[in-house]
């Protein structure tokens, strides 16, 4: 739009740009141009190239297994109840032949336990009764002569202790059991027949 002179009467001309204007104006903005270009490149390469503490912990946490003692226990239990079935069987095998024996008789926390010597239970008297006990160490074991059967002795299967071979009634026989352990004791003359004992020891 044109606009006239008060004092001539004469009309502007459009007013042009400089040559030089022009190209500082176009360089100006090539230049914020690539400014601004180049700040979105070294932004992403910034984002793809350096990972985050949240990545690397993502991976890290990915990675990582915890290790546990589960199968050493269970091992452990798997063994116990083998070395316990091969306790039981060793047990049933001795008693095979004693009519009188059924379990082991608890008797821990006793200070003395008596054992007849020539009860009835095989073939007539010729048993110990109770056949199995359980015991706590130290314990005194009083094995007491029926008088009945015949002679009998008390002998520990591995040589630990034997008694005279008696027929006496109310003859006694003793042994204190200090330390945990097994016992297997007989009686020479009626072992076959079953006249057998057993005693464990344990806390």
């Amino acid at each position: 739009m044109t606009r006239q002179r008060p004092d001539d009467g004469r009309f502007d001309a459009p007013r042009t740009v400089s040559r030089r204007t022009a190209l500082r104006t176009a360089g100006a903005a090539a230049v914020a141009a690539m400014t601004t270009f180049a700040g979105c490149s070294t932004d992403g390469a910034g984002s793809d190239s350096t990972p985050t503490d949240m990545e690397t912990g993502d991976a890290t946490g990915t990675n990582e297994t915890s290790e546990t003692d589960e199968t050493d226990g269970s091992t452990e239990t798997t063994e116990a109840t083998q070395t316990e079935a091969a306790d039981d069987e060793e047990w049933e095998s001795w008693f095979e032949p004693t009519d009188n024996y059924d379990e082991f008789a608890d008797h821990t926390g006793e200070s003395e336990v008596t054992v007849m010597v020539g009860a009835d239970g095989i073939e007539g008297p010729h048993a110990y009764e109770p056949p199995a006990i359980r015991v706590s160490p130290e314990t005194t074991v009083v094995w007491e002569w029926t008088g009945a059967g015949g002679t009998h002795d008390v002998i520990d299967e591995d040589g630990g202790f034997e008694s005279e071979l008696v027929a006496d009634e109310g003859h006694t026989f003793e042994q204190t059991f200090d330390e945990v352990g097994t016992t297997k004791y007989f009686c020479t003359p009626h072992k076959e027949m079953g006249m057998r004992g057993g005693i464990i020891v344990e806390e």
